[in-house]
């Protein structure tokens, strides 16, 4: 519930009773999500450990390949301004 409470931090708001309106419900949605796997039967979730530790095990080996998620170092790549960063005015 903290990590979706802060990541809906988003100031500034526009007008200040957005987010009154914003943040209860992501608390909602937190609630939600955090108690829904205690609706699924114990097991199911022991029939189904082996195959997440898998997917998980996999996906943790994308995350840490070598090369993967680079930015290209193409002349452009990372610019919609054809490469050239933006002058600041400071």
């Amino acid at each position: 519930m903290v990590m979706v409470y802060s990541s809906s931090n988003r100031e500034p708001f526009r007008r200040a009773s957005i987010a009154y309106l914003i943040k209860p419900l992501f608390l909602a949605a937190s609630l939600c999500a955090g108690c829904s796997p205690f609706s699924v039967p114990v097991r199911l979730w022991e029939q189904a450990a082996a195959v997440a530790f898998v997917l998980g095990v996999a996906l943790l080996a994308l995350l840490l390949a070598p090369g993967l998620g680079r930015r290209s170092r193409r002349r452009g790549a990372g610019s919609r301004s054809g490469g050239k960063p933006a002058a600041s005015n400071s």
